[in-house]
């Protein structure tokens, strides 16, 4: 029952408060405008694009805003249990087992909040997860995920996209009341052009259109700071101080168990447009496996140059076949290298 619930606030809700504005802005409906796009005038400058573009602006709103209100009921009703994290064995798999676990039964789980772990700075340390079901395989999401930072940081995201759908829905709207305001009104603002019509509805708000620009651009940077100030994920303290063995220049023998390319992101310029595209690279995420030096195994990784060595690249995925150990050295940040024979 709480779920149809907490779905129906989802989905009414943000139909609800739109409906309310478009109302007190454009005297019309949303029933009202759904009726008007079977029928539009002939003249009419109606496009399909505005329409588009406000729909799957609205979409992202409504996305972030379950995001909020799955985060408020979760935080409010879901159990709290804490885990020790013992490193991800492939790309965002990681394992824990619980604290409060007698046998200390390790666990696999897959998070979005960590990639790879590429240091033993986290290992055995503890990281809280909350959940609303009790009868879940998973072990739920990072506590860190419900706190009001984070929560607080989903109304950002949401106002980002709503700014900008308020003038795509203003494109909308603007031409159903040319149309029907004509000939009603004295002065009908929306037979001007899209922006002229737009800032004079702004302006019935004592908000002008380069403030709407402003506050957009800002909401961008505040965005991008609240993202980096609230992190998904946040380790707390270990469980127990790292063995001896884990120091700067120490080498140690583990056994490879997962190769992966490592892509990265470069921009390019085609017809006067910045784009984006994902390239491979000589590079391999190699993760590790440790099994003699905590009490339970433990997962690292590192970025290994292969330098388009055919040679290299098979003699580590022969490794990862058969179990064979391999040397790597422990850098700074207690990260680690792999040793390569000369």
């Amino acid at each position: 029952m709480s779920v149809y619930l907490r779905w129906g606030v989802i989905i009414l809700t943000p139909l609800y408060l739109l409906n309310l504005y478009v109302e007190s802005v454009y005297s019309y409906s949303l029933a009202d405008y759904s009726q008007w796009l079977f029928s539009p005038s002939e003249n009419s400058d109606f496009s399909f694009g505005a329409l588009i573009i406000t729909f799957a602006l609205f979409a992202l709103c409504t996305f972030w805003f379950s995001l909020f209100i799955n985060g408020i009921y979760t935080k409010f009703f879901g159990r709290e249990s804490d885990y020790v994290y013992l490193g991800n064995s492939k790309k965002f798999n990681g394992h824990y087992y619980q604290v409060s676990d007698p046998q200390k039964q390790t666990r696999q789980s897959t998070t979005s909040d960590i990639e790879y772990n590429y240091s033993f700075n986290n290992i055995e340390r503890i990281q809280s997860f909350t959940s609303v079901d009790a009868t879940q395989d998973d072990l739920g999401s990072t506590t860190s995920q419900f706190s009001l930072g984070s929560l607080f940081t989903h109304l950002v995201i949401i106002l980002f996209f709503l700014l900008p759908m308020l003038g795509t829905l203003h494109g909308c709207f603007a031409v159903m009341c040319a149309e029907l305001f004509d000939g009603s009104y004295n002065d009908n603002i929306f037979k001007y052009a899209w922006e002229d019509s737009f800032e004079l509805t702004l302006a019935q708000f004592q908000i002008s259109l380069s403030q709407y620009y402003l506050a957009w651009v800002f909401l961008l940077f505040f965005m991008l700071f609240c993202i980096n100030k609230f992190p998904r994920q946040q380790f707390g303290s270990g469980i127990t101080p790292l063995p001896n063995t884990i120091k700067v220049g120490a080498l140690l023998t583990a056994i490879p168990v997962d190769m992966t390319t490592v892509i990265d992101r470069e921009t390019y310029t085609e017809f006067g447009q910045s784009k984006l595209k994902y390239v491979d690279t000589t590079k391999r995420n190699i993760t590790f496996k440790f099994s003699n030096i905590f009490k339970k195994t433990v997962y690292v990784t590192t970025i290994v140059e292969l330098n388009n060595s055919q040679i290299l690249e098979d003699n580590l995925a022969e490794k990862i076949t058969n179990n064979t150990e391999c040397t790597v050295i422990i850098t700074d940040e207690l990260a680690i290298e792999l040793v390569i024979n000369p």
